[in-house]
């Protein structure tokens, strides 16, 4: 077993316990170092009163304009949120109160915002993502038709204009501009590959903009929903990114070859796919579907959630190369007389139930030679009806040889309803466990990589019967490995005022750096381990906000708790609580099946840490795996 001691270096952090607000002093959890400077302190919904006092704040703060809308439209939303949650008849009473006043207000706002738009145009969109720059935009020419820009300055001063331009009938062409002070420079002038990775990671996030940002139009005096593509281009269904033109618009020179212009084109494709654009590479230009796009996104006008046989079908055409035969059986049969096609990742080892794919990824063989197949075109979507794969033989054998796990699909399947206890129980819980601890997991990892002392992820999960905000560090100092005593959870959705609160859960790690990266592979297991443990505590609280889950313990334990803490009771009964039983055995039964091994193996090696801790005697262990063993019977797996 690995050495794990505490850590013994003092934290500056205080972290947030159960039962404080979000925005206590006594903590800094949640928002030290993440909140923006300008945070508004105050705000609240629990009743008019609390509404009242909390616009007056808001009037006389220094603030702009655009920063009291956002404080205001958040309140007012979140109050909405809170009324649909609340089933107490008199905190519903309440929150519709102050929903009524925030709504008032926000309508004053809106009608200054009116007489401000007179004033300037300027619409600043702030950072677009963590690390990036901040932009201004869109701009739009006369009639918002011929161009669309943003523009923003570098660290170095260089600044940069993201045009989208009308250049052909149903084309809508992207490029750089690049300025230092007023001098238009070539574009290969700023290939360091620290800045260019910033430069083109907030050019996909201005992108991003350019094809979701409904009402984007208003500092223009255009009062409807539509996005900046939608008033600047409509209709349009490509746009086209030429990274080699971007460097030759201004002149190549200073011995720039085609390799670079290669590099540049690579960092598009690897941004792209990252932020779900689904790019095509023809050449060296790189084409986005817009409609497909805007679909995923719910975009106002364009249809959501499915796809039609049709637009199945011309994908298909689309993706085969010119030399090959369009499989129109296949498309005749059964992808144009269904429509309902969904776009979503599937698991690669799932097609292998296929018989006749099976067939021929065990054959080795390949129906193009890896020359015709551009790499990027790997990742087109499969097309898969019922389990049996119709199109992509090749990208899905070529994937699973490389080792990928999933792949993008249109889809549609089999009718098959899973039991809603079953569901309830495990699957939706151990999907979002899996979800965030992927994303962490890499945060993590990413920051270590990049020298950084600790690593933040932050995340608000707002399903619609799943709600709270995580927040995980791990700290890369102290002697061992440990799971530092703030991590926890609050499942109740009011805190110790009785004011609202979203339920939360922090988790703190903390790390020798030495140990890493060899270690990063039991981390992940512990953070397996603690994230659907304390998942599972925020589903044994919150009825009103929907949290609860029919079955689980939620009988009050706070006493039985404090006689633990306080050496009345054995420290051993604390697994012995009926939440803590639930939470200890989904967490390490969530492990087990990350570590492919048995839940015995998991739970023996749990409890010999805390029998070596002297946290309880071996007699003790095996009194806990006895209540254990009856109550995962009762749960609905097996622990021996």
């Amino acid at each position: 077993m690995k050495y794990i001691k505490s850590l013994h270096e003092a934290d500056k952090r205080i972290p947030r316990k159960k039962g404080q607000k979000a925005k206590s002093d006594k903590h800094s959890d949640l928002y030290t170092d993440e909140d923006p400077k300008g945070t508004i302190h105050g705000l609240g919904f629990k009743d008019a009163q609390k509404a009242e006092d909390s616009i007056k704040i808001i009037k006389k703060v220094d603030r702009t304009h655009a920063h009291k809308v956002q404080a205001t439209l958040v309140m007012q939303q979140r109050a909405k949120v809170a009324i649909e949650r609340t089933k107490d008849p008199e905190k519903k009473k309440n929150l519709k109160a102050a929903y009524e006043i925030w709504t008032k207000f926000l309508e004053e706002m809106k009608k200054k915002t009116q007489e401000l738009k007179k004033e300037s145009v300027v619409n600043e969109i702030g950072d677009m993502s963590a690390g990036f720059y901040r932009v201004t935009g869109p701009l739009f020419d006369a009639g918002g038709r011929r161009y669309c820009k943003y523009e923003f300055t570098t660290e170095s001063k260089l600044r940069y204009s993201v045009v989208f331009y009308d250049s052909v009938k149903d084309l809508t062409e992207m490029w750089f501009e690049t300025y230092d002070g007023d001098k238009q420079i070539p574009m290969h002038l700023t290939t360091d590959r620290g800045e260019i990775l910033k430069v083109i990671g907030t050019a996909i996030g201005i992108l991003e903009h350019y094809l979701t940002a409904e009402g984007a139009g208003a500092p223009y005096g255009i009062t409807d929903n539509r996005t900046p593509n939608q008033i600047h281009n409509p209709g349009v269904k490509t746009l086209i990114i030429k990274p080699v033109k971007e460097k030759k618009r201004r002149g190549r020179g200073f011995g720039d070859d085609i390799e670079s212009d290669r590099r540049r084109e690579k960092i598009y494709m690897q941004f792209l796919k990252k932020q779900g654009f689904s790019p095509k590479l023809k050449g060296s230009d790189i084409l986005i579907d817009i409609p497909k796009y805007q679909k995923k996104q719910g975009v106002v006008g364009v249809v959501a959630e499915s796809w039609t046989g049709q637009e199945v079908a011309d994908h298909i055409r689309y993706i085969t190369p010119d030399e090959s035969d369009v499989p129109d059986y296949f498309i005749d049969k059964y992808v144009l007389p269904n429509d309902g096609w969904q776009n979503k990742p599937i698991k690669l080892k799932n097609l292998l139930k296929d018989r006749d794919f099976k067939a021929y990824y065990k054959s080795g063989e390949e129906r193009y030679d890896e020359y015709e197949v551009a790499g990027d075109d790997l990742y087109q979507e499969l097309v898969v009806y019922k389990g049996q794969l119709l199109d992509g033989y090749s990208r899905a054998a070529r994937m699973l040889r490389n080792g990928e796990k999933t792949a993008a699909a249109f889809v549609i399947e089999n009718s098959y309803i899973m039991d809603l206890e079953l569901f309830e129980r495990y699957t939706k819980l151990d999907s979002i466990s899996n979800k965030l601890l992927g994303d962490v997991f890499r945060q993590w990892v990413l920051d270590y990589k990049n020298g950084k002392r600790s690593s933040h992820y932050s995340f608000s999960v707002e399903n619609p019967k799943l709600t709270f905000d995580l927040d995980c560090r791990i700290y890369f100092k102290g002697k061992g490995f440990e799971v530092l005593d703030s991590t926890g959870a609050d499942a109740r959705d009011e805190d110790d005022d009785g004011d609202w609160q979203d339920p939360f859960i922090n988790i703190d790690f903390s790390c020798n750096p030495e140990w890493l990266p060899t270690y990063w592979s039991e981390i992940y297991f512990h953070l397996a381990d603690v994230l659907r443990h304390e998942i599972e505590h925020i589903t044994q609280d919150g009825i009103d906000i929907g949290n609860y889950r029919k079955g689980k313990p939620n009988k009050p334990d706070d006493e039985m708790r404090a006689m633990i803490k306080s050496g009345i009771i054995p420290k051993y009964y604390y697994l012995l609580l009926a939440k803590e039983v639930d939470a200890n055995l989904q967490g390490l039964r969530f492990e087990a099946k990350k570590r492919k091994e048995k839940l015995i193996d998991a739970c023996n090696r749990y409890l010999d840490q805390k029998v070596e801790m002297g946290y309880l005697t071996p007699e003790e262990k095996e009194e806990v795996l006895i209540k254990w063993e009856a109550r995962a019977k009762h749960l609905g797996f097996k622990l021996r």
